[in-house]
């Protein structure tokens, strides 16, 4: 049991790999709203900070959780006001492509906070990690931004060129431009 607990000691190899895995799942797990297995990785996570914290007082433990569940409390409301303008932003979208046919009682749902209750528990539990992945996730969408004009061009030849080949009724339709 004392090889098991060296190995994965704050700061050791297998302390940061465990970590590193256990990033990876909390990541994939918020990004995809699987909440059973934050669930899981917590366990994990707490498993894996309990050697460390056996040696920390109570008071500490209470005062660093205090300011961790208030900065997620933080995050949670930025998270929160960028879902529901993305929500709006997807809704205005629809309504200018279908006015005949659409109807916001999805979006209505969607931005109301009692439906998404364990998406903001969520943020507020897992603040570091969703705020490590909205920076990087951010980054990659801008660069793909930037370039999916490039693509469309590129897309718009290739299709060009089949047409040539093989002239047919149907062709391929243009990529559209994601929203985020």
């Amino acid at each position: 049991m004392q090889q098991i607990i060296e190995i994965f000691a704050l700061g050791a190899v297998g302390f940061w790999i465990a970590l590193l895995v256990l990033t990876i799942a909390v990541i994939a797990a918020l990004e995809t709203d699987s909440f059973g297995w934050l669930t899981l990785t917590t366990v994990g996570l707490v498993m894996l900070a309990l050697p460390t914290a056996s040696h920390v007082s109570m008071v500490v433990i209470l005062e660093l959780a205090g300011a961790y569940i208030l900065v997620g409390g933080v995050w949670s409301i930025y998270k929160w006001w960028r879902h529901t303008n993305k929500v709006v932003d997807e809704a205005r979208r629809l309504q200018q492509q279908y006015p005949d046919s659409f109807n916001n009682r999805q979006y209505t749902w969607r931005i109301n906070p009692t439906n998404n209750k364990a998406k903001i528990t969520a943020w507020i539990a897992y603040w570091p990690w969703s705020l490590l992945w909205a920076l990087t996730h951010d980054i990659f969408n801008t660069i793909y931004d930037c370039l999916v004009g490039v693509y469309e061009k590129i897309t718009l030849k290739a299709q060009a060129r089949l047409n040539a080949l093989a002239p047919t009724t149907t062709t391929v339709r243009t990529p559209v431009h994601r929203e985020q």
